[in-house]
């Protein structure tokens, strides 16, 4: 046997391998060189060293299929072109698998990225830096708009300023500012607490800025008035033997207010009422207007509890199914000086259902003139009387928006007061406006009431409304 290679002749049998080359003597065949064939794979192209082999031993396809390049003539050539087509394919192999690890590296740091970027998007969002176009809402809680304070030489006076601001996502600082001068500021809170000493009459305006982490601005504006006390002086008349007052303030006595109970229970209704009574008022016709006027009403609140009992409704209630229906009432009075009267009748029914209902009727009444007291009265001729109201108003919710329905604190500005605003008075600087339930709020809240400054002294009020 001779190697195909290098022609050296072998005389050992059965070796596969020329000892002087190395290279493969499985190819000698007893066919002339010249007529041998060598196979090759149809899809590696490498040289097949075996006759009787049915798949590649390299990449494993089927050497049944026919060859996509014509088979070669037995040559030296040929036995050298094999090893040289497996390193190839080899190294084909080894690059393809390089190849794909570094996809896969690129795939998962993209990933890594995307979820890095993806978190912190989402946490900028949630923080407030990106994406948040609605301002902070801010409001001055305390003092109220226009309130007045008093004060005088002999003693200070410490005013408490309060801000509060609420924000849809996070607040960054919020700045207060006194006829245009910083006065405090705070970083990251929802509440400032300014302590303002009181020692300059005249009219101040605070400002109080808002800013979220967006840089959303947001302004409330709130308008003090500072009056000097000054102690009436005396000044003796000329030629005279007393001293007459320069000033002196007329003062009405207040009227008798008495209780009138009513009960009526019957086998459906329990009716308990406690209604006030009007007495001792110098003008006998008036004060009979004033209660016949709170009768009427409190037989209005009977008939509608009566008229809503039904055929259907009583056998409900005979049967258990429903409890009786209930009528209560009582009263309060808030003010009752300088000729001014102000109660307020408070009543609550049951007439079936989930839970029972409350109300609150004011009874305003100027006794000197014998009008009805409107809001618009307690303020100075020419002043805007309904913007005061409303903003004092608008800034008290701002504290808690959550109470009331989005569509009253979207709307509020916008929204007139209503003719008939229900209020009643709270002593000689104030009035409390207040609103039936369900009217800018849920059930929950009841009958929310808004404390509200005045400008008018009581005895300086002139009643507007009707006549009783």
């Amino acid at each position: 046997m001779k190697c195909p290679k290098c022609q050296t002749d072998i005389h050992r049998e059965g070796a596969k391998f020329c000892p002087y080359c190395g290279a493969s003597l499985s190819y000698e065949t007893g066919l002339p060189k010249e007529k041998a064939e060598v196979k090759f794979c149809p899809k590696c192209k490498a040289a097949i060293s075996k006759q009787y082999q049915k798949y590649c031993s390299l990449c494993g396809a089927d050497l049944s299929l026919p060859a996509e390049l014509p088979q070669e003539q037995y040559t030296p050539a040929a036995i050298e072109k094999a090893p040289a087509q497996k390193s190839e394919v080899e190294k084909s192999t080894l690059l393809h698998k390089k190849h794909w690890h570094s996809r896969m590296a690129l795939i998962v740091t993209l990933l890594i990225i995307l979820i890095l970027c993806g978190g912190g998007v989402a946490y900028g969002y949630l923080q407030g830096y990106i994406f948040d176009y609605k301002p902070p809402q801010v409001a001055i809680l305390s003092p109220q708009d226009n309130e007045t304070i008093s004060i005088s030489h002999e003693k200070q006076v410490e005013k408490t300023v309060k801000v509060s601001v609420h924000d849809n996502r996070k607040v960054k600082r919020i700045a207060l500012f006194l006829d245009g001068s910083l006065v405090k500021e705070v970083e990251g809170e929802e509440v400032l607490i300014y302590r303002w000493l009181v020692d300059k009459e005249g009219e101040h305006i605070f400002r109080a800025y808002a800013y979220d982490r967006k840089n959303n601005e947001a302004l409330a504006e709130t308008v003090v008035k500072v009056k000097l006390d000054v102690p009436p002086v005396n000044v003796v008349a000329q030629n005279a033997d007393q001293e007459t007052p320069l000033y002196q303030q007329q003062v009405t006595p207040p009227v008798n207010v008495v209780a009138k109970n009513i009960k009526n229970e019957t086998e459906f209704i329990d009716i308990n009422l406690r209604i006030p009574v009007i007495n001792g008022l110098q003008d006998e016709r008036l004060e009979s207007a004033i209660n016949n006027a709170i009768e009427k009403s409190v037989n209005d609140q009977v008939a509608c509890v009566k008229e809503l009992l039904t055929d259907d409704m009583k056998k409900m209630i005979y049967q258990g199914f429903s409890p009786e229906f209930m009528l209560e009432s009582d009263y309060k009075v808030h003010y009752n000086q300088n000729g001014l009267l102000s109660i307020v009748i408070s009543y609550q029914r049951y007439t079936g259902g989930a839970h029972g209902s409350s109300e609150l009727q004011a009874v305003n009444v100027d006794l000197k003139t014998g009008r009805e007291l409107m809001i618009k009265d307690f303020y100075q001729d020419g002043e805007d009387w309904e913007g005061i109201v409303k903003r004092a108003i608008y800034n008290q919710m701002l504290s808690d928006p959550e109470k009331y329905f989005p569509e009253t604190i979207k709307w509020w500005r916008s929204k007139p007061l209503k003719p008939n605003q229900r209020f009643y008075i709270d002593g000689d600087n104030y009035i409390v406006v207040y609103f039936d339930e369900y009217e800018i709020g849920p059930y929950a809240i009841g009958m929310p009431e808004f404390k509200v400054p005045i400008s008018k002294k009581p005895n300086e009020v002139k009643a507007s409304g009707r006549s009783y």
